[in-house]
């Protein structure tokens, strides 16, 4: 089917945003990745009903559809199919909406899930002699790097070797981490949260240009179908 320059540039330009699309869907499988596995550090001072992993999940889950669709796109521009195009822009505005609520769903629930962790947080600082606190204790110092709960002076003068960094062979107040993990906690959260609300608003902007490119080029094609009968 013979398009015009015009229409000819537009397929180009849409089948180059489809393949930027697919790009940010596997970026966003990536953060989303990401994002797990920072608040999986955490995870055990949430209850199970509060462990925010699924946010998490659920941008992955987003990403790989976001892939998806963005294959489609590039199928139909290639194809010129009015049809594909249609289906494709469809799907796109879906994709857009579900990833500005995720954004929304994010900034408006980001804090409870910090107060929900510090919470969690505190149930294990104060059960600390127990020995399955303790080794969940160390566990979160280790991995994201921070020692005692508001401070290293937590413990004293004496330091588990979590508060320090691996390669440490005694643990010192010179070498323990410098923050407290429950502020560790927040920011740990917070972060990944940012980088997932403000990851999906920017594809989210992204996706719907490419919604108005699909549309013209459906436009196109079908008066050049018209013209040609």
């Amino acid at each position: 089917m013979g398009l015009n320059c015009g229409a000819s540039l537009i397929k180009c330009i849409l089948f180059i945003f489809n393949l930027i699309c697919a790009i940010g869907g596997i970026a966003l499988v990536a953060v989303g990745g990401i994002a797990l596995k920072k608040i999986g550090d955490v995870k055990d001072v949430f209850e199970n009903s509060d462990h925010p992993g699924i946010y998490s999940a659920f941008i992955i889950a987003l990403g790989a559809l976001v892939f998806v669709v963005a294959f489609f796109g590039c199928m139909g521009s290639l194809r010129e199919s009015q049809c594909l195009l249609n289906l494709y822009a469809l799907c796109l505005l879906t994709v857009i909406v579900l990833q500005v609520l995720l954004a929304i769903f994010v900034f408006v629930y980001n804090t409870d899930i910090q107060i929900a962790a510090v919470k969690g947080w505190d149930r294990l600082w104060i059960g600390k002699e127990n020995p399955l606190n303790t080794q969940t204790i160390n566990q979160i110092q280790k991995t994201i790097e921070c020692c005692g709960s508001s401070a290293p002076h937590d413990y004293g003068t004496t330091f588990p070797k979590s508060c320090c960094p691996q390669t440490a062979d005694i643990c010192t107040t010179q070498l323990t981490f410098k923050i407290g993990c429950k502020q560790q906690i927040k920011e740990t959260i917070e972060n990944s949260s940012s980088l997932i609300a403000y990851m999906s608003i920017a594809m989210a902007v992204f996706e719907l240009i490419a919604v108005v490119f699909s549309c013209c080029l459906s436009s196109n094609i079908r008066n050049s179908s018209r013209l040609t009968f």
